[in-house]
Parts: C-alpha cells; structure tokens; sequence
C-alpha cells in the first residue's frame, strides 16, 4: 500500500460523509443529504454565530439573514 488515494477513493469518501447510513448513494448530494449533515455537526457547536462563520468560511457563502424568525 502507497498510501495514496486515486481521485475515485477520494470522491467516494468525502460523498459518504454527507450520504452517510440514511443517504440513498446515488452519487449526489442533495439539499436533505446536504442539512441533514450540517444539522449534526452544529448540535456539536455552542455558539451560532462561530458556526455560521465556519460554514461561511468552508463554503465561501455568506449567512442570509432568515426575516421570518
């Protein structure tokens, strides 16, 4: 074993993330697969404000003020 991965192993691991054990494994990331995720990992945060700016930040959007709260 190199200890290098091809481009597929890669691929294939980091959709496995966001598909996880409820995802259907079609290859896509979909907005349920995408806030299921993040729905988990900011339980894992305490402050809201600190994980909008991660998600900012690792995504390179901008938080949009939700009016309707």
């Amino acid at each position: 074993i190199s200890g290098e991965k091809t481009e597929d192993e890669i691929l294939t691991e980091f959709m496995e993330v966001f598909e996880g054990p409820g995802g259907n494994h079609d290859g896509k990331v979909s907005i349920e697969e995408f806030e299921d995720y993040y729905a988990n990992v900011s339980a894992s945060v305490d402050d809201d404000n600190y994980f909008a700016l991660v998600i900012e930040q690792a995504w390179k959007v901008k938080e949009v003020p939700n009016w309707e709260n």
